[in-house]
């Protein structure tokens, strides 16, 4: 008799995994309004409507949910087949994931919250649309933690001068990118990564040309949002990314729950683009 998979067994579905506080579903009604108006917003519209963000067809892929027990390379060659991709894609890829299938994950509970943490995180500015990178005192911990107080201080001053001035966005300049991509939230997202920190992936570079070798395509590990920002962590050597960057301003990945983490990026116009052979999105490929 077949054993009863597990919950972390990698199927393509959740795996046992819940929404967390599923039961009313409001905090899921609230994200999708909190979407609407970040993408609303009149910089964001200018930024998602740029000349070249309909230069590319873009094909989201639809997995799992992820976990530390996953391999990035084998992740990437079970669901970018042959039957879902076309010579000339480009496989982009969430840099959460990335980070999570390197073990860059730390529970809340496992982080104590000192002075600084809890005085810093009161004052930094908040998005629209969450808490922001260390908007919490367990995120600025994490934040101390990786760089180091005094750079922490540093950035939070000069951050709070240039804000006054009508600047943003120095703190994360200063204190680093890793710590602008520490992510980790209280509500909206599946039990397990509720109360857990995520940090930014390392070696994205590699890990790109590692995939690229697996899967036979250009690789580049994204990080964007609703308001049309995108940033390149790591590509291959045939990637423009201020290009790859403008096509992907409509995050075509999603920002919640949509268990996309992969996608292709098509040229409109390809020799192969107009092929059938069904959704990718829909495409399961056998364990």
């Amino acid at each position: 008799m077949k054993d009863k998979k597990s919950p972390d067994d990698s199927s393509p579905d959740l795996a046992g995994h819940s929404f967390y506080r599923s039961k009313t579903k409001q905090w899921y009604a609230e994200q999708e309004r909190r979407t609407s108006r970040v993408a609303a917003r009149g910089y964001a519209k200018r930024k998602r409507a740029n000349p070249l963000v309909n230069a590319a067809e873009k094909i989201p892929l639809q997995t799992h949910l992820i976990t530390e027990r996953d391999d990035i390379v084998e992740l990437c060659e079970r669901y970018v087949t042959p039957a879902v991709s076309r010579p000339g894609d480009i496989l982009v890829i969430s840099e959460k994931i990335v980070a999570i299938t390197q073990g860059r994950t730390r529970r809340f509970e496992d982080i104590k919250e000192g002075f600084w943490a809890k005085f810093l995180s009161a004052r930094v500015a908040k998005p629209p649309w969450g808490i922001g990178a260390v908007g919490l005192p367990v995120k600025m911990q994490a934040a101390i933690e990786l760089v180091g107080l005094p750079r922490i201080l540093l950035a939070a001053v000069i951050g709070g001068i240039t804000r006054f001035l009508g600047r943003s966005g120095d703190f994360y300049r200063i204190a680093g990118p890793q710590v602008a991509q520490i992510d980790g939230t209280r509500v909206g997202t599946f039990e397990r990564y509720i109360n857990v920190i995520i940090y930014g992936p390392v070696y994205p570079k590699g890990v790109c040309e590692r995939v690229q070798q697996a899967v036979g395509l250009e690789t580049a590990i994204i990080d964007a949002n609703d308001y049309g920002d995108v940033d390149i962590l790591g590509k291959t050597n045939g990637i423009d990314d201020h290009w790859l960057s403008l096509v992907l301003a409509d995050n075509p990945l999603g920002q919640e729950l949509q268990m996309t983490p992969l996608g292709l990026v098509r040229r409109k116009g390809s020799a192969d683009s107009n092929r059938t052979g069904g959704d990718p999105r829909k495409t399961t490929p056998s364990p």
